[in-house]
């Protein structure tokens, strides 16, 4: 007696297309991931970018910064003065915007550059800030921080929470 398999072929076809829905989603996966990653990395990029912007603003206007001296104490005992450049660059300056079309003084074009830069880094990155600190030892810091981008989707609620408190820095150190 011979006995027909019936609905055999069907078993396999389903199997085989759960399969290659389960490919396809990891695959939609690594793309999310990837498009995400490419976006982080062009938001580094416009940091650096708009760091290195500020830094040479304050080169630029060299008239606002004045000479400032320290004696500092090496490791044997001998001290020496360490001449650098202070400037009025600070993250406190730019608080409103000059208006320099018909010319300004080297203080007002300070307050222009940092209002111009706070806005550049507002409105090109994320959430986007911007500070300028300078140490006693004339070594300027320049920061811009932004926020991460999210990838919130199918995500829980709890991994939501974590992505919208992510926040990545860009600092550039230099002397001038």
């Amino acid at each position: 007696m011979q006995l027909k398999q019936r609905g055999f072929s069907l078993i396999e076809v389903l199997v085989a297309i759960l399969i290659f829905a389960v490919g396809l989603l990891g695959v939609a996966s690594l793309q999310t991931t990837g498009l995400r990653l490419s976006k982080d990395s062009q938001s580094v990029g416009i940091a650096a970018s708009l760091a290195g912007s500020m830094v040479d603003r304050i080169r630029a206007n060299t008239v606002s910064a004045g000479s400032c001296s320290k004696t500092v104490t090496d490791k044997d005992g001998n001290t020496s003065t360490l001449n650098y450049v202070c400037s009025a660059y600070t993250e406190e300056k730019g608080a409103s915007a000059v208006n320099c079309a018909s010319g300004c003084t080297a203080a007002q074009m300070v307050q222009h550059d940092v209002y111009q830069w706070k806005t550049d880094v507002a409105s090109r990155l994320p959430a986007g800030t911007g500070t300028i600190t300078m140490g006693a030892d004339g070594l300027y810091e320049i920061s811009v921080s932004w926020d991460e981008s999210e990838d919130a989707a199918g995500a829980t609620d709890n991994q939501v929470e974590r992505a919208k408190n992510r926040r990545q820095t860009y600092s550039i150190r230099v002397y001038l």
